[in-house]
């Protein structure tokens, strides 16, 4: 096989494996009203198996990069898959919600497991910097396919087959994306680093990360203020802490921390965590307001994110390869992105009771997709090219954490200012309807729930615009990658062999 078909399949197989981890958490959404029709659930658990699955895939993509650093990242890849694949297929022989719960779990495991290993595979196979920012660009523009897709595909497969099929399609897909692997990628790893674990650091890791992840989750369930949030986030500080101090007297720690303490990859992942919060955040509350405020069908909502995405799928390629070649003027295509999701979010907040798709919602998902084209690869392409490639999974897995938890805090945050406004606008005995964006409420008439729901949303797009002018902010400190043009086999820390 030439080098050049094995880049290309390198690059299928792990397009393959996002594809499948983005198009998952959407179809599943789809799928929650109707796995809760035949388990009689009620909306807690059916809110488990969601935060189940998030709450696996934020707390150990660390560890699991790490792991595959040092034992090969091929290797991790398949284990990834095969963890995700075969928890796909329990999630749909469930035979009761908490058998569904636990396997969403292990699914989130596979998907931590699996999602750092798919962008060092491709660190790997493309050395030279704008190849590999291109490839990137495709590995991101295949992530936002699975964002529009999702609820499409979900609406297709649940109105069709049945709900059991949204996970039953992860097998076929995670086959193909296994015998791609194996017959056509190369294996990489550490050769520096030593073959053995570092339990006591992967479990306080996963330990201090755990708790806020979980705090975040359910911040509105229990309160911003609770003392039951506030002991989990402290809780989970003085365990890092901890285990920063457990890393720095073992010999072979987890995560070397003078790669955490360098600036230029705190900056990138600062931005990470900043921006997933403004743009992915937002997400799940747009498809509430056109479904549940508007009226549309889960299937048209879907269809309407066409528009926005296409454009980003079309751009992301090309301004990842951008991105290879822009050197430290890449903290400006950040900045821009960032500020032209504050333009789209400013824009959503001008929307009245009466506004609908056309002109509430359609100009500013087109300025989100504008500005994630901007983020998404280039962001990814910094943040590899900010490690060394024998830190390559350690790199993915960073990245992998900062954006997931960005997401966690975001959706948490933007509901809080969504529940504040909205709850504050209405008398209690509709305040249930109204925070589900409803707007047939009881003690008040159709237009002023219509208000305090539209007042709710204007207050979360402004937070929304508030945490992506805050990412803008976290990308002037960022630099260009000073691994860039790292070859295979040079420079003191590239010390990687290929089996």
């Amino acid at each position: 096989m030439t080098p050049d078909w094995r880049q290309r399949l390198t690059l299928l197989a792990s397009a393959l494996g996002v594809a499948m981890l983005t198009l998952d958490n959407f179809v599943v959404q789809v799928a929650l009203p109707h796995i809760g029709d035949e388990f009689h659930a009620g909306l807690s658990t059916l809110e488990l198996t969601v935060s189940a699955y998030i709450f696996v895939l934020a707390v150990f993509p660390i560890a699991a990069g790490r792991l595959g650093d040092v034992f090969g990242r091929r290797r991790s890849f398949l284990a990834g898959l095969a963890i995700f694949t075969l928890a796909s297929m329990a999630c749909g022989a469930a035979p009761n919600d908490w058998t569904l719960i636990g396997a969403r779990a292990v699914q989130g495991l596979g998907g931590a497991v699996m999602y750092p290993a798919t962008l060092s595979l491709l660190t790997q196979a493309y050395p030279e910097g704008r190849q590999r920012a291109f490839a990137l660009g495709v590995w991101s523009a295949v992530g936002g396919v699975g964002l529009v897709a999702g609820p499409v595909l979900g609406g297709v497969i649940v109105e069709g087959l049945g709900w059991r099929w949204v996970f039953y399609v992860n097998v076929p897909v995670g086959v193909l994306a296994a015998a791609l692997t194996l017959w056509a990628v190369q294996e990489s790893r550490d050769e520096r680093a030593p073959r053995r674990v570092d339990l006591g650091g992967l479990l306080l890791l996963a330990a201090g990360l755990g708790f806020p992840t979980w705090a975040l989750i359910h911040a509105n369930d229990y309160g911003w203020a609770s003392a039951r949030l506030l002991g989990m986030l402290g809780g989970g500080a003085l365990l890092l802490v901890a285990w920063v101090q457990v890393e720095r007297r073992v010999t072979a720690p987890l995560v070397p921390l003078e790669l955490v303490a360098d600036r230029a990859f705190a900056a990138i992942q600062v931005t990470s965590f900043l921006y997933s919060a403004a743009a992915f955040g937002v997400q799940a509350y747009m498809s509430l307001l056109m479904q549940n405020t508007w009226g549309y069908s889960p299937l048209l909502a879907g269809l309407l994110y066409l528009p926005s995405t296409v454009t980003y799928v079309v751009l992301a390629p090309s301004v990842g390869r951008l991105a290879g070649r822009a050197g430290p003027r890449v903290r400006w295509m950040l900045v821009g992105g960032c500020l032209l999701i504050v333009l789209s979010y400013l824009y959503m907040a001008a929307m009245t009771p009466e506004s609908r798709f056309v002109d509430g919602l359609l100009g500013p998902m087109l300025l989100r997709g504008v500005g994630l084209a901007f983020l998404v690869a280039p962001v990814a392409v910094v943040a590899m090219d900010s490690a060394p490639r024998r830190f390559s999974g350690l790199s993915a897995g960073v990245l992998t954490m900062t954006r997931q938890t960005g997401v966690v805090l975001g959706i948490a945050l933007l509901g809080a200012a969504y529940q504040t406004r909205a709850a504050g606008a209405v008398p209690p005995a509709a305040r249930d309807s109204v925070l589900s964006f409803l707007t047939e409420a009881p003690e008040v008439t159709r237009q002023v729930a219509a208000r305090a729901v539209n007042a709710g949303y204007v207050a979360l797009a402004l937070a929304a615009a508030v945490l992506a002018l805050a990412a803008a902010v976290a990308a002037l400190a960022v630099r260009s990658g000073r691994y860039a043009r790292e070859a295979p086999g040079t420079g003191p820390e590239a010390a990687v062999v290929a089996d």
